[in-house]
C-alpha cells in the first residue's frame, strides 16, 4: 500500500543530577516504546505509485521478452535466407550446367553442318562463343555456390570437414 510501519522499543539506566548535592540525583530506568506509521499522500496516494512502479516493472520484463523473441525470429529469417540462397545456387548451377551442355550438342550439331556445307564459319564462331560463355556462367554459378555453402558451414558453426563436402549435393 505504500504504507511505512516503524516500530521502536528503547530501554536503559538514566541519570538526573542537580547542580547542588543538597537536592541529590537521581538514577531511574527508563523504558520507551513507540510505533508510528507513514503515508506520502502526494507522491504515494495510498499505494498508487507503488501500484503503479511494479506494473511498470511487469511492462519492461514483457518488452524485454518480446524484444527477444523478435531477435531469435531475426536470426530465425537470416538463417532460412541462407538456406534459400543456397539452394538457389544449386538450381543456378544445375541450370548452368544444362545450358552448356546444350551449347556443346549446338556446337557439335553445327560442326556436322559445316562438314556437309549447310552451314558457314561465322556461324560455327557464335556457337563456339556462345558455348565459351555458357561456361563462364557456369563457373561464376559454382563459384556462387561454394561461397553460399561456406557461409552456411560457417554460420551454422559446423565441422570444418564440412567444408570439403561437394555443395551440389
Amino acid at each position: 500500500t505504500g504504507t511505512g510501519v516503524q516500530a521502536e522499543l528503547k530501554q536503559g539506566d538514566q541519570f538526573f543530577g542537580f547542580s547542588n548535592p543538597a537536592f541529590g540525583n537521581f538514577s531511574f530506568w527508563e523504558t520507551q516504546a513507540s510505533l508510528s506509521l507513514s503515508q506520502d499522500l502526494l507522491r504515494n496516494s495510498f499505494g498508487y505509485g507503488d501500484r503503479r512502479l511494479k506494473e511498470s516493472g511487469r511492462l519492461q520484463t514483457e518488452a524485454a521478452q518480446a524484444q527477444f523473441q523478435e531477435t531469435v525470429e531475426g536470426w530465425a529469417d537470416q538463417l532460412m535466407d541462407i538456406f534459400y540462397q543456397a539452394w538457389l545456387a544449386q538450381a543456378q548451377v544445375r541450370a548452368a550446367r544444362e545450358g552448356t551442355e546444350r551449347q556443346r550438342r549446338l556446337l557439335r550439331i553445327t560442326e556436322v553442318k559445316l562438314k556437309r556445307g549447310t552451314s558457314e564459319q561465322p556461324s560455327l564462331l557464335q556457337v563456339r562463343s556462345a558455348l565459351l560463355a555458357s561456361r563462364v556462367q557456369e563457373s561464376g554459378a559454382e563459384q556462387v555456390l561454394l561461397d553460399r555453402w561456406r557461409g552456411l558451414v560457417i554460420q551454422l558453426k559446423l565441422p570444418e570437414r564440412w567444408l570439403e563436402i561437394d555443395p551440389n549435393e
